[in-house]
């Protein structure tokens, strides 16, 4: 969802010419970046992560899933 979300934001920018919105969007573009950035590595989260915490992340689950087909 946020690579998605990246996508959009990303044409949004290309579109808009209203300067207050682009940082807006620009911001929204770097936030969901760096959360589909961090959920594409291959871990298991800390316990400090909260709720997370022990759980594997997206990147760690899609690698399972690879290997496990192979």
């Amino acid at each position: 969802m946020s690579l998605i979300l990246v996508c959009l934001s990303l044409l949004l920018i290309l579109e808009v010419s209203y300067t207050g919105l682009v940082s807006i969007l620009n911001g929204v573009l770097v936030y969901n970046l760096l959360q589909f950035l961090v959920t594409a590595i291959p871990m298991t989260y800390p316990r400090w992560f909260g709720v997370l915490g022990n759980h594997p992340s997206d990147g760690l689950q899609l690698l399972r899933l690879l290997r496990s087909n192979n």
